[in-house]
């Protein structure tokens, strides 16, 4: 199941794969004229709306832009994070967020949540998702070149 939250527009859409939802999140930086990505308040709301009809389920969020930074590169971070953190407070079924941007590979966990950055190519990460029916699911992943 594939459904967008605007059919003119696939730049924030969701899909299903076993038991998991994926989110996929636009940070378009339309409005911000520098290396750093901004969650616009439709994004926002169109995520606050799927994480509330998906509260019983375990959602994974992929997007470009890191909410929370994996390194110290100021230039990189995104505008108004705070605003999507509190999107997140509301809910507490987004199980990991993985993002790239910072040309890093990191991963923490943050208030339940897994952050996973990822490098650009040639580099890919391999994600495996365990338990992912349990309300803690585990996530091990491999860094491939």
């Amino acid at each position: 199941m594939c459904y967008s939250y605007n059919s003119d527009n696939l730049s924030f859409y969701v899909f299903t794969k076993k038991k998991l939802v994926f989110l996929v999140a636009d940070g378009s930086k339309d409005l911000i004229p520098m290396s750093m990505g901004y969650y616009k308040d439709d994004v926002l709301e169109w995520l606050d709306a799927q994480l509330t009809l998906n509260s019983d389920k375990n959602v994974i969020i992929l997007q470009h832009y890191p909410i929370i930074p994996p390194s110290k590169r100021e230039s990189h971070y995104t505008y108004k994070a705070e605003e999507y953190l509190k999107v997140l407070a509301k809910h507490k079924n987004v199980k990991a967020i993985v993002a790239g941007h910072f040309g890093v590979n990191h991963e923490q966990k943050i208030n339940g949540i897994m952050h996973i950055a990822t490098k650009e190519a040639p580099c890919y990460r391999i994600i495996d998702i365990i338990d992912y029916e349990t309300e803690n699911p585990t996530f091990w992943s491999t860094i491939k070149e």
